[in-house]
C-alpha cells in the first residue's frame, strides 16, 4: 500500500482489505478456468449464469456489510466487503464443482499423462504464454498508473475508483462480445470454415462498436444516480464528473480492442500481437508520459487521468490495421494421430 499511497489512513484500509480478500484468488483460479472451458464448449449461458449469481450475491453481501452491520465503522466495513467478496468467490467454485461431479463433461481432475495429452500441453503453452504476459504486462502497467494517481491526492485516489467501477460496468457487454467471437471464430476456424469465420469476425467488430458507443451512452445516463449513490468532496465531485466524459471515448476503443487483441486474434492464435502491443504502448508511451505529466508538468488530475486513458485510443489503429490484413486467421487445431 505504501508504493500505491503516502496517506496513512488509505495505507490502514486498504491493507486490511487486501488481507482478506487475498483468500478469493484461490477460489477464481479454479473458477476461471472452468468457466473458460465450458464457454468453449458453447455453454454460454452456464457460465453466465454462475458468474451473474455471483456478482448478484457479491453486492446484496457488500450492501449488507455498508448500509446494515457496519454503517459508522469504515474499517470494519471494508473488511466485511472484502470477506463478503470471498464468500461470493467460493459460491461460483462450489456451483462449479458441483455441476463438474454431476452433469459436467468437463470435470476437476489431474490430468492423464499420455502422447495427446503431452501434444495438448506443447500446444497451450505455445499459445497461452504470450497471453499471460500480455496480462502481465498490461496488469503491471495498471498498477503503476495506480500508484501514480495515488501519490497525486487522495481525492483523485477516491475518485478514480468511482470512476473504475461506472466504466467496468459500463464495458462489461464489450467483454461479452470479445469471449463470444472469440468462441464462435475458433469454432468456425477449427472447422477449416475460413471465410465464414471472416465473416464472423467483420460482425463481430461492427458489435464492438455498437457496444461500445452504447457504454458511452451508459455512462452519461448512470451519471446522476452514480453522484447519488456516492460520498465524495466538492473536489473529487469535480475530478469524477471530468473522467466519466473520458470513459466515454474510452469505452468505445477498449470494445474495439478487445473484440479484436482479446477475441479474434487469440482465436486464430495470434497471441503474441497483444503482448508486443501492450508492452511498446504501455510501458514506452503511457507510462512514461504519465509520470512526466505527473510529476513533471504537474498537469490537473483530469488531464493527468486523460493521459493515463490514452492507451485503448493508441492500441485501436494498429489492431485494425493487423485485423484487415488476416494474418490472425489460421486453424490452430491438432490431428492428435499424427506423428511429431
Amino acid at each position: 500500500m505504501h508504493f500505491f499511497t503516502q496517506d496513512e489512513e488509505l495505507i490502514r484500509y486498504g491493507a486490511n482489505f487486501l488481507h482478506t480478500i487475498s483468500f478469493s484468488y484461490l477460489a477464481m483460479g479454479f473458477t476461471q478456468m472452468f468457466l473458460g472451458v465450458i464457454r468453449s464448449m458453447e455453454k454460454a449461458k452456464l457460465s453466465a449464469l454462475i458468474s451473474s449469481s455471483g456478482l448478484l450475491l457479491n453486492i446484496l453481501l457488500n450492501a449488507l456489510c455498508v448500509f446494515v452491520l457496519y454503517p459508522n465503522m469504515p474499517e470494519k466495513a471494508i473488511t466485511a466487503v472484502a470477506l463478503a467478496t470471498v464468500v461470493a468467490r467460493f459460491f461460483e467454485l462450489g456451483w462449479c464443482y458441483i455441476y463438474s461431479i454431476t452433469r459436467g463433461a468437463v470435470r476437476f481432475q489431474l490430468p492423464k499423462r499420455d502422447d495427446a495429452q503431452r501434444k495438448l500441453l506443447k500446444d497451450y503453452m505455445r499459445y497461452t504464454t504470450p497471453v499471460q504476459g500480455n496480462y502481465i504486462v498490461w496488469g503491471g502497467a495498471l498498477t503503476a498508473t495506480a500508484a501514480i494517481i495515488g501519490h497525486v491526492n487522495a481525492d483523485m485516489v477516491a475518485a478514480n475508483s468511482v470512476a473504475s467501477v461506472v466504466k467496468n460496468l459500463a464495458v462489461v457487454l464489450c467483454g461479452g462480445i470479445a469471449t463470444g467471437g472469440s468462441v464462435l471464430v475458433g469454432k468456425y476456424l477449427g472447422n477449416n470454415e475460413i471465410e465464414m469465420a471472416k465473416k464472423a469476425g467483420g460482425r463481430m467488430i461492427w458489435y464492438a462498436l455498437i457496444f461500445g458507443a452504447l457504454s458511452g451512452v451508459l455512462i452519461l445516463l448512470m451519471k446522476p444516480l452514480v453522484f447519488y449513490a456516492v460520498d465524495l468532496n466538492q473536489n473529487a465531485q469535480e475530478y469524477l464528473h471530468g473522467m466519466l466524459y473520458i470513459c466515454i471515448y474510452y469505452c468505445i476503443a477498449k470494445s474495439m480492442n478487445a473484440t479484436t487483441i482479446a477475441g479474434l486474434f487469440v482465436a486464430g492464435g495470434d497471441s503474441k500481437f497483444g503482448f508486443w502491443c501492450d508492452t511498446i504502448v504501455m510501458w514506452g508511451i503511457i507510462l512514461p508520459l504519465s509520470y512526466i505529466s505527473a510529476f513533471v508538468w504537474h498537469l490537473p488530475p483530469i488531464a493527468l487521468y486523460a493521459v493515463f486513458s490514452l492507451d485503448e485510443v493508441v492500441k485501436m489503429p494498429a489492431a485494425l490495421i493487423r485485423y484487415r490484413r488476416f494474418k490472425w486467421l489460421k486453424n490452430i487445431t491438432r490431428n492428435f494421430t499424427e506423428t511429431e
